[in-house]
């Protein structure tokens, strides 16, 4: 793997872009109209319990993002909150389990999509807290079985608001997230790019206008230096936590070979959709050095 340093400082950290190898997979497949759709988890149901603490603020968090989005001219694709948000939504119908339909009521049935619930690292990927099972009744938990597969229907951007989306050691597998490896060689259609966390995040109303104004820079920039930007933190208190800690967000692609996954990774905005990644055998991110969030060891690039 090779890297390669940015010319960009945030808060008195340096930040970095990182390349790896993924799979080899080709196509090519063009953008789609745009729509935003983002779910919050804010309490547990009686069917997914958890000990895992409330998110109040999550709803106000994504809704600053998706009204911001409205207002630069995207259309409303959905939103839910609480209510039945459960693995049906989060499964891609390829996967084997019973009931996916993540396509028609789910992730990947607009372009733009965030997802706010509590998260842990499972293995080598992320797996998100749900509030029932689905219609296959199988599991509380999103992508607990690699099966959230976004891209090959509509989604451009998955933006994962979860602790542990985007940890260190997951890094080098995401991109399977980032495609259906039954239908996008053919259809060739892929995520745009992934952002999510290294560690664990944060729920908090002093949040809120960070994730509007990801909404606002990234008309303006690219959404990933607007993800960066405007989600790191480097003095963050968690009620009960001793000490302090950063928030270490990343911003993920993929492409054919080290260029192509670069160029979409740091150009591409949500007023700037181009064509869909024609490949995953490369995957790119950015990150901020050393970042050391609660929950996890500082990062590592992999």
């Amino acid at each position: 793997m090779r890297r390669a340093t940015r010319n960009a400082e945030r808060r008195a950290r340096g930040r970095w872009l990182a390349m790896g190898l993924g799979a080899l997979l080709v196509g090519a497949g063009p953008a789609a109209a745009y729509t935003t759709k983002y779910y919050a988890w804010v309490t547990p149901s009686a069917e997914c319990p958890t000990s895992s603490s409330n998110l109040p603020d999550m709803d106000d968090m994504l809704e600053a993002w998706a009204e911001d989005m409205e207002d630069e001219g995207w259309a409303r694709g959905g939103r839910l909150v609480d209510g039945n948000i459960n693995l049906d939504r989060f499964c891609d119908p390829d996967s084997g389990i019973s009931g996916c339909a993540d396509h028609t009521i789910g992730v990947d049935s607009a372009d733009a999509v965030m997802v706010g619930v509590h998260g842990n690292d499972f293995g080598d990927h992320w797996e998100g807290l749900l509030r029932d099972s689905g219609t296959s009744g199988s599991t509380c938990q999103a992508n607990q079985s690699d099966d959230l597969r976004a891209g090959d229907y509509d989604a451009e951007f998955l933006h994962l608001a979860s602790c542990h989306s985007l940890d260190d050691d997951n890094l080098p597998f995401a991109w399977q997230m980032m495609e259906d490896p039954a239908d996008s060689p053919s259809s060739g259609l892929r995520l745009q790019l992934l952002t999510g966390f290294h560690g664990n995040t944060a729920s908090s109303q002093l949040r809120v206008d960070d994730y509007e104004q990801v909404a606002n820079d990234g008309f303006r920039n690219a959404v990933s230096d607007s993800w960066m930007d405007n989600l790191y933190d480097g003095s963050v208190q968690y009620v009960g936590v001793a000490g302090v800690h950063e928030l270490c967000p990343i911003a993920y692609a993929i492409g054919a070979g080290e260029i192509s996954c670069e160029n979409r990774l740091l150009s591409t905005g949500y007023g700037s959709v181009g064509s869909d990644p024609d490949s995953s055998n490369t995957y790119c991110y950015t990150y901020f050095e050393d970042c050391d969030p609660f929950g996890e060891t500082a990062f590592v690039p992999q």
